[in-house]
Order: C-alpha cells, then structure tokens, then sequence
C-alpha cells in the first residue's frame, strides 16, 4: 500500500470518516467508494457515469488534501463535518444525474478555495 494510501486512512480513521467512503486502489486516484459495495441511489448512479466517477476522484483527492491541512491546523473536527454535510446533500440527489453533477461541481470549487 501506497503512503498516499496509508495516509488516507490514517486520516479517515482520526476523523471517524468510514473507510468505505475512501476507497484505495493503485492508480493515482480513488473514488471514495468501491462500488462493488454501492447501495445507495446516489452511488449507484455515481458507478453508471463515468462523468461523474471522474469528479468523485476528485473529490476523494481534494479532501484526502484538505485532511492534511487540516491536521496540521488543528481543524479535523470542521472538515469532517463539512463533508458528512456535503455526503447529506450527495445522497439527497438519489440517481438524478443533474443533481449529482451539481453538487459535485460545487464541492470540487469549495474545496479548491473558488467561488461559484
């Protein structure tokens, strides 16, 4: 396993976040899920579109950054919850595709620092 990797889920784990949403795998990126183990609606339709698999490694990555940071700042109790309000609004969107695509959208400016 790659350091990226263990870090990740060393940082998951501080933070309480299940290691089902940060799923590893070898290439440079990962989705935060194996969707071997999709259940929900909205990860169902994450698994059917490659559009937005590409922006779930996204924001796998940008977070597995941000978690750093935040560690050295002391501030893993915000992101964490940052995020499982963002995985609220994810899921809300069922397997509408639009939805799903807009959300991600503004989760990958908010964690790059922009504004929409």
């Amino acid at each position: 396993m790659s350091k990226r990797a263990i870090s990740a889920l060393t940082i998951a784990a501080a933070i309480s976040i299940p290691t089902t949403m940060i799923s590893l795998t070898t290439s440079a990126q990962a989705q935060s899920f194996s969707c071997s183990n999709a259940q929900l609606p909205s990860e169902m339709a994450i698994c059917n579109s490659e559009s937005l698999l590409v922006k779930d490694e996204q924001v796998a990555s940008l977070l597995a950054s941000k978690l750093v940071t935040a560690t050295a700042s002391g501030k893993m109790q915000d992101v964490s919850q940052e995020h499982g309000d963002w995985m609220k609004l994810r899921n809300a969107c069922f397997n509408d595709f639009e939805c799903l695509e807009d959300v991600y959208d503004k989760r990958i400016l908010s964690l790059t620092g922009r504004d929409l």
